[in-house]
Parts: C-alpha cells; structure tokens; sequence
C-alpha cells in the first residue's frame, strides 16, 4: 500500500495534493523496505520449495511438510518424489529396483469395530514393525489409509520377494491394542524396474495390480503379471478380438487323458480351451482367460465350451469310444442363475447322459461365494453330474467346508505335483491330500506328472488318477483317437 502511495505522490489522508518533503521520503523507504521483504519472503518459499523437491531439506520442517502425522514415516510425496529420482539413477546407472505395494486385511473391521483410536495404533505398530525389517537406504511410506509402500534399491525379483516374504512374516504377529492382541494380516504386490515399467506412474499402478492379484495366493504375495492386469496395451486389444474369435470359430478343444492308476486305463479326459490367432498364431490360455473372465467374455465362451464338447461326445458315443469329459466352469459362470438350465438343455439336446460329464471348480471359485456355489453344485450333483475341486491346495477352503461340499474328487494342484522328486514339502502335501480326501470318502486326480518317478510315487501314495505329459499333451479330437488306439496305455479301453 505504502508502494502505492508514493508512486502516486500522495500521503495517505489527501491523494489531490503533493506528500511533503519528509513523508515523500518516508514513504519511499517503505516501498523499497517493502519490496526487499517480499523478494527476501519469495526467495526463502523458492529455495525451501527447492529443497522439498531435491530431498535435501532438514529438521523439524522437513518432518512437517514430508512425514505422516501418524507414523512419522514418509508421506506419498515424499514417496513418489524418491521414487522419481530413484528411476532417473537407476536409468542412468542400468540399474534394477523394485516396488512393494502392502496392504492390511483386516484393518477395515477393527476401525468400525474398535473405532479410529484403535485403528491409529495399529497403523504406528505396523509402520514401526515394517520400519525395522528394511534397509536404510530403502523408502518405507504410508501412502494413505491403511495402505503403506516400500521402495527397494537395487532389488531383483529373488531379493524383492525375500523382503515381501520377510514382510508378510513379521505381520503375522498379533498387534496388541492396550493388552488385547489383535491378528492383522496382510497381502503385498511387487513391481520391479526395469521389467514392469520405466515410468514412476506405470511401476505404481503394476504394484496395485500385484496387491490385488495378492488376494488369491495362499502366500499372501505376488508379483505382477500382465495376464492379471486389465489395462494392458495387449489385453485391451486382445478383448477386443476375443468375442469376433468366439463368434468365427477361432477357439478350438483340446483333450487330455486321465489314467487309473492301479488298472493303467484311460477312465477320461479334461477338455481344455485354445485360441488359434489369424495373425499370433496360438495364444496361450492363461492369456485370453483371465480377460474373458474379467470382461464377461466368459459367458459366452462357457456355451461355446459346453456346446462344442457335447457335440465331440455325440460324435465319440456314434463311433463307441466315449468316456467321461471334465470341463472347467469359470466363476462367473458357477454363480449364472441359469447355468443348470442351460446345462440341461444342452445335454437333452445333444443326447448325452448326465453320467459322461463332469465339471472341474477351483477352490477359489467356490469360495468367492460359497453360499451360492453350494446352490449351483447340489443342483448339478442331484443330476447326476460329477463335480471336482480343481488346484486343490492353492486355495482356501477349509477341511469343514470341503466335507460339505457335494463333490467326488479333487485334483491335486501340478505345482506340488511336479516337484514331489525334489521338495520332501510338497511330497507331504500330496501325501497328506491323498490320505485326506479317501477319509472323506472322495477320489484323487494329480496333475502335472510329467515322470516315471512321480508316478511310481504316486502309485505307492494310493492316487486314483493321473494326468499330466508323461502320459500325454492334450490333443486334438482326432489326434486323440489315435493315441488311444495306439498308446500302451490303453489297450484294454479302446
């Protein structure tokens, strides 16, 4: 104001005449006093602004401006801005890091249950228990929430996945809110740099993706994969030539054989699903799956499924070699109030008896609804169609809810499978699923045995069936009907 006034030449009671001699110069002292403060008061925002984006600022403003309140740990700008320069380093020296993404499971329920205090000192029990399990030149933030992140210097996947495990194990203590202990797990997401993205907003959101695919691993962790991730250049593509490949017949089934263990006899096949391309040739499964499951593709393609496996039975049963056909149902389409329907109409309109079906389910899909699926698969099991629990062991169904399920077999997940030779675990699990499951009145498939040795072992264990490459890949329909005709295997079936 004072500025003003002197340039206009006025004091301040009368701008219509002369300032004297003495208030002109008063005044002129004030504008220059004012504009020295207000550079002084600009350059001081500047260089603390400055200061803030360099990482370089200390002491108490440093933990006003960059610290949660709560945790006293780095907030998500400080967490992006280390971030950001972590990657120009990293770009510049060829060198790797990685992102983990963590999040509380059960955090949500203790805030509405216990109220916010509560809450508040879980998250600084958390934070000072994830503080001490990482190095101190790596980042651990709270980004919000019960939400917290960890940036990991020159980390590859082996040693990422080390402290996500290291992570998860120091979770699965009980936090102890005033003398009552409280279980809160969690699960986490990993992205590494260079492999998942370049670019600071790109590893961020792979780290997200990873922590949601967490949800359905036994581990609690995982690391991104792009079959996972709906955003994807590739899926989006993908999605958009999936319902044309539906509706041109691109998809095509292939069958693998199971074999009774004891009688060494072809007994049935798994029907699988595969994608012929026009221009990438085969797409993998685990590729197009996932993206029809997430878009709702699923739906049809299950009819397309169903309908062209019912017309390779018809076709089998006019020739006299049919068997039993295991076909996997998505959860999508396990939760399809009209699924039996359809089911049924198809069976009467191809012909085929109840009894040559049989429909594989993962555990995860029946626990995502557990109330609805148990609906869907009474249904399908009064028919007289046979149901089994696909991947057993990589999910969550409990000893309870299996005796309660109207299933008659489970399949052994091929990861344990495989590596029964070398992992005396895995071998246990198997072992103690075999057992498990004849107590409960229930048969046994393993997947995966691609050995002589596993399937000896197997044999001793007391398995019923097998599948797996040391019996044989899937095949085309025709490509199968040879094999059986020829196959040492099963001469006494054909």
């Amino acid at each position: 104001m004072f500025f003003l006034i002197a340039l206009k030449g006025a004091g301040p009671g009368d701008f219509s005449k002369p300032p004297e001699p003495y208030l002109y110069g008063f005044l002129v002292f004030m504008a220059v006093y004012s504009l020295l403060t207000t550079f002084l008061l600009l350059k001081g925002k500047f260089n603390r602004a400055y200061s803030i984006e360099k990482g370089n600022l200390e002491g108490p403003v440093q933990e006003s401006l960059f610290l949660d309140p709560l945790t006293g740990l780095p907030d998500r700008r400080l967490f992006s801005d280390r971030l950001k320069q972590a990657l120009l380093m990293a770009g510049r020296e060829n060198q790797a890091l990685a992102i983990l993404m963590i999040d509380m499971n059960r955090f949500k329920e203790i805030n509405n249950t216990l109220g916010p205090r509560y809450g508040d000192m879980a998250l600084q029990q958390i934070g000072n228990r994830l503080r001490e399990k990482i190095r101190k030149s790596d980042t651990l933030s709270r980004l919000g929430g019960d939400q917290f992140a960890v940036l990991l210097l020159g980390a590859k996947e082996n040693g990422a996945m080390d402290v996500a495990d290291k992570l998860l194990r120091t979770m699965e203590e009980p936090v102890v809110l005033e003398g009552f202990p409280l279980e809160i797990a969690a699960r986490i997401g990993v992205a590494l740099y260079p492999e998942h993205g370049e670019r600071y907003d790109d590893l961020l959101r792979c780290a997200e993706v990873a922590m949601e695919s967490a949800k359905e691993e036994v581990s609690g962790c995982s690391i991104y994969k792009s079959v996972k991730d709906q955003y994807t250049t590739q899926r989006l593509m993908l999605l958009g030539e999936l319902r044309q490949a539906i509706d041109d017949n691109q998809l095509f089934m292939v069958y693998q054989p199971k074999i009774h263990l004891k009688s060494r006899r072809v007994i049935g096949t798994e029907a699988l699903v595969r994608w012929k391309h026009p221009k990438q040739g085969i797409i993998p499964p685990d590729q197009f799956i996932p993206i029809a499951e997430n878009s709702g593709l699923i739906k049809p393609m299950s009819a397309w499924v169903i309908n062209h496996v019912l017309n390779q039975c018809q076709e089998w049963d006019k020739s006299g070699v049919l068997f039993p056909v295991a076909i996997n149902l998505s959860r999508r389409s396990l939760h399809d109030p009209n699924l039996v329907t359809q089911i049924i109409d198809s069976l009467d309109r191809h012909r085929i008896g109840h009894q040559w079906i049989e429909f594989e389910i993962t555990e995860s899909t029946i626990m995502a609804n557990a109330a609805a699926a148990m609906k869907i698969l009474s249904r399908l099991n009064e028919l007289g169609i046979r149901l089994s629990i696909d991947d057993f062991g990589t999910g969550y169904s409990s000893l309870a809810s299996l005796k309660k399920l109207p299933v008659q077999s489970v399949k052994i997940d091929k990861s344990f499978v495989s590596n029964m030779a070398t992992d005396k675990n895995d071998e246990m699990i198997v072992s103690s699923t075999v057992d498990l499951a004849h107590h409960l009145g229930l048969e046994v498939v393993a997947e995966g045995v691609e050995t002589e040795e596993n399937w000896n072992r197997l044999a001793e264990m007391g398995c019923d069936q097998s599948q797996g490459y040391y019996i044989s890949p899937p095949l085309p329909p025709d490509q199968l009907i040879h094999w059986l005709r020829k196959s040492s295997w099963c001469t006494e079936a054909v």
